[in-house]
């Protein structure tokens, strides 16, 4: 029987700003067992990023959890200090950032930022000199493994004498530094070339069956969801709109959200040319969210019942559900034939 590493219930976040409650994520549920990928996509703004950082408890000021519990590997997580927080980061979870230059520090040398996180959760009592010494021969490990050449000169350097991608890899050196039980990989291939993302997700995939670490996968690319993640979920206007394994989103999408994604992908498969169809309008303002579906605005199948009411999650099986109005006018409709 799989364990549960990750029981988020029901979380609502806000962001109080001057303007107003900016309602970030809005009634979210997400349960993960150990060793499972999960893909969040949706657009910018959707919530995925505020998801993950409230797992490790960086949601930044103004924002607050509201409601709801994140319960990880035994943390009650919105329960935590910070000093507690301090202790459970980079060692049974991490992250990888989706802005590198920005997430290390310019003044510290690479091999720094690296032993950095080794030597803060070291519990083998060794003497400083020659844990300094295991802690870097693990950093030159750990950027041999990323694909980083000439480690033992990289350790020497700043970060602006690498590459954007290289900068990504030491990113990916450091969260996974302390073997985590969850490794959030926030857009973790953005600045790389298609080779090396090839690479980088085959080495997550990798480490994953090695230390039985579980990935949390935030992406716009969902070429990289249907070859890495085993569920997915779609989020929009802060709430998760449909969630399933790969194979139902991919070929049996419920929602409209999630179909107007699916078709936003350019087919290399076609054998005519098709224009790429964009999902028109703009995201909801979150100030002011509409009271009923927050995709109603954008979808063209649109009822009246979508603009005045939140849809509740209609079951397609044990591991698909959607929340959108045609799927239950749908479920209605095939009750009343069968009657």
């Amino acid at each position: 029987m799989s364990e549960t590493l990750l029981d988020i219930k029901n979380l609502r976040l806000s962001f109080f700003t001057p303007a107003g409650e900016v309602k970030a994520l809005n009634d979210i549920s997400i349960k993960m067992n150990k060793g499972d990928v999960l893909g969040i996509v949706g657009e910018s703004g959707s919530g995925k990023s505020v998801t993950s950082y409230a797992v490790m408890g960086l949601t930044a000021y103004p924002g607050r959890i509201v409601g709801g519990t994140i319960d990880f590997n035994g943390h009650k997580v919105h329960e935590m200090t910070e000093k507690e927080f301090r202790k459970m980061r980079g060692k049974e979870v991490s992250i990888i950032f989706q802005d590198p230059m920005t997430s290390l520090n310019p003044v510290y040398t690479i091999g720094n930022q690296i032993c950095e996180s080794i030597l803060l959760h070291d519990e083998s009592g060794l003497p400083k000199k020659e844990l300094k010494k295991k802690a870097k021969a693990r950093a030159i490990e750990l950027l041999t493994l990323v694909g980083i050449n000439e480690p033992e000169k990289r350790l020497k350097q700043y970060p602006h004498e690498l590459s954007g991608g290289m900068r990504q890899r030491v990113m990916i050196a450091i969260a996974l530094a302390c073997e985590p039980k969850l490794l959030i990989a926030d857009e973790p291939t953005t600045a790389l070339d298609v080779t090396i993302q090839a690479q980088i997700l085959e080495l997550m995939l990798e480490l994953k069956d090695k230390i039985g670490m579980s990935i949390i996968m935030i992406t716009h690319d969902l070429g990289v969801v249907s070859n890495m993640c085993e569920k997915i979920a779609v989020m929009y206007a802060g709430k998760i709109v449909e969630f399933g394994s790969t194979d139902e989103i991919f070929y049996n999408p419920k929602h409209e959200y999630t179909k107007g994604l699916l078709k936003s992908i350019p087919k290399l498969t076609d054998e005519e040319k098709e224009k790429l169809v964009p999902i028109e309008g703009t995201p909801v303002d979150m100030l002011n969210p509409p009271k009923g579906c927050p995709f109603a605005p954008r979808c063209k199948s649109c009822m009246k019942i979508c603009i005045e009411k939140m849809p509740p999650y209609t079951d397609f099986s044990d591991t698909h559900y959607s929340a959108c109005w045609l799927t239950q006018k749908e479920e209605f409709l095939k009750e009343e034939g069968n009657n």
